[in-house]
């Protein structure tokens, strides 16, 4: 399960901003494209 802490919420803000390091440091795997990123959760 991925679950997000400490979430600031802007009204007016167009997009929404995640901290890549912070997801690292809870050993989140990512992997970039072009297009996206891809969260690997839970079990192989």
């Amino acid at each position: 399960m991925l679950e997000f802490r400490d979430v600031l919420y802007v009204p007016d803000m167009k997009f929404n901003i995640m901290s890549i390091a912070q997801i690292l440091k809870k050993g989140t795997p990512l992997v970039f494209s072009s297009t996206r990123c891809t969260f690997f959760v839970g079990k192989d």
